[in-house]
């Protein structure tokens, strides 16, 4: 009886144990949340947790995976290799870019483009002149584009204006054809609704991390920038694989 009462009192020491390490990391990762916040203010971050290194944090910023060491309050642009060579850093990025593209509803988006052409999600400024270089190339590009498609109006002042032009029309595509093909466009259209839903659009480019316009998900990765070599190998995969499927 001796023994059993010994081995149940380890048992609850060690039960008793786990339970305070546990409780003792749940603190420290929210130490940690905290000291990035009061570190690096204006960072906008999307996912934050325990890097495979120890007292390093992983935190994904616009889809990009980076570092933080919080005794040092540093960030650590690089990336983890496993010992047989795997990157540890582009695998969890695949992994958290593929829920943040998940997560976006596109249901709230403009949407332009015959409805089985090749889909890409674009966050734009009408005022950005990449975007508008994006939209020349995808205009012109030969292939069918569903083009999915959100407002970021943070940059230009007159980009919100224009954004909620577009989502007051009764033809958005027509309208935003307008704006795009119109640099010079100053009569704008307002409704109740087109301000809510420019609020919405800003409130889903936040929650994925854009920091630059254009940005595309082409698939379920991120690409920042009017990337034509990236966008074009994207829209010919998905073409042959259409092609393939039929």
């Amino acid at each position: 009886m001796r023994h059993l009462v010994t081995a149940g009192l380890c048992t609850l020491l060690a039960l008793t144990s786990g339970i305070a390490f546990a409780n003792d990391q749940e603190q420290y990762v929210k130490d940690a949340q905290q000291k990035l916040k009061a570190t690096f203010q204006n960072l906008t971050v999307n996912d934050f947790k325990p890097s495979p290194v120890d007292r390093l944090f992983e935190i994904n910023i616009g889809g990009r995976v980076v570092y933080f060491h919080p005794e040092a309050e540093v960030l650590i642009f690089g990336e983890i290799f496993s010992k047989d060579g795997r990157s540890l850093t582009q695998e969890s990025q695949a992994l958290t870019n593929a829920d943040m593209a998940a997560d976006i509803p596109t249901e709230l988006a403009v949407v332009i483009g015959p409805e089985d052409g090749v889909p890409i999600i674009e966050f734009t400024d009408p005022d950005c002149p990449y975007c508008r270089e994006y939209h020349n190339y995808v205009t012109g590009v030969g292939q069918p584009v569903k083009r999915i498609i959100f407002f970021e109006t943070r940059i230009h002042p007159s980009a919100r204006p224009k954004a909620i032009h577009v989502l007051c029309a009764d033809d958005q595509e027509a309208a935003f054809l307008e704006v795009y093909n119109n640099p010079n466009l100053t009569e704008f259209n307002t409704c109740e609704n087109g301000e809510a839903m420019a609020d919405a659009h800003l409130t889903i480019s936040k929650g994925a991390g854009v920091n630059a316009t254009p940005t595309l998900y082409l698939g379920r990765t991120p690409v920042r920038g009017f990337r034509r070599d990236a966008i074009a190998r994207y829209i010919a995969e998905q073409v042959r694989l259409l092609v393939t499927r039929e």
